[in-house]
């Protein structure tokens, strides 16, 4: 019979470290049979001792960071990000993109393109248009007013080419009013690439966060309102996994193109 507590200890041990390991790597450093490490590791996971991440390997998950007092809401964010932006390019095989708004910037969080060898962009937390963008216009439209103004006020209104339907102040206000009534953004970024964006709520219930996705119209294989019922499965997917870490936007501060905790 194996003696399991001391195996689980000797995992959280190794993991302590905040570093990642391949499962090959766990099983050799507690010396168990694969199917065994592989029963512990998911039971681990099933608990958010520990968390697989999108390279193959496993990492702390966020009850143990909470437990080695060094739990980070930015570093949680980012993890709920990535998994739901790889769930997107698998079920669409197309671009996703969650982005994110404090105050009247937007920043991209996680972009994620669908190739053979999947990874997630390094340039992580960096500014991103407004007007432009359907995850920009949704979070626009959800925005207070005063956050709309500032945001006029530094960007002034759109141009023609980044908006053509909105470019005096009433008739984007008539856009976002639009956007934020159906729940949806879509963009013809030209004449083959369209873009839909839905919103995304953090912990505070404000939809301060948006998914979305951009794909070549010309080889679509599913219609706008398939494409959206699923972007809202994931944003309802990422809603519950960001209230049960009590996630909230504010709590992250933005310096320059980085996101950091306070």
């Amino acid at each position: 019979m194996i003696k399991i507590v001391p195996k689980i200890i000797l995992l959280m041990e190794i993991f302590a470290s905040g570093e990642e390991y391949s499962f090959s790597e766990i099983t050799e450093k507690v010396r168990l049979s694969k199917s065994n490490v592989s029963h512990l590791l998911k039971s681990l996971c099933e608990c958010d001792i520990l968390e697989k991440s999108g390279y193959g390997k496993y990492r702390r998950g966020y009850r143990f960071s909470k437990l080695c007092s060094v739990y980070n809401p930015s570093h949680r964010l980012m993890s709920i990000a990535e998994r739901c932006a790889n769930n997107l390019v698998g079920l669409l095989n197309e671009l996703a993109v969650i982005s994110l708004r404090s105050n009247e910037q937007r920043l991209t969080v996680v972009k994620l393109r669908p190739e053979k060898n999947i990874q997630v962009d390094h340039e992580r937390h960096y500014l991103a248009d407004w007007y432009s963008t359907a995850s920009g216009r949704i979070l626009l439209a959800h925005a207070p007013e005063d956050i709309v103004k500032q945001v006029l006020k530094r960007y002034g209104v759109p141009s023609r080419q980044a908006w053509r339907e909105a470019i005096t102040l009433p008739k984007m206000k008539l856009e976002l009013a639009v956007i934020k009534e159906q729940g949806f953004s879509t963009i013809d970024v030209d004449d083959e690439i369209r873009a839909i964006g839905v919103p995304v709520r953090d912990a505070s219930g404000e939809f301060l966060l948006s998914i979305s996705t951009a794909f070549a119209t010309f080889k679509r294989l599913k219609s706008d309102e398939e494409i959206i019922e699923q972007l809202r499965f994931l944003a309802s997917s990422m809603e519950q996994e960001i209230c049960l870490n009590n996630i909230c936007v504010k709590d992250l501060k933005l310096n320059k193109n980085r996101v950091s905790i306070n």
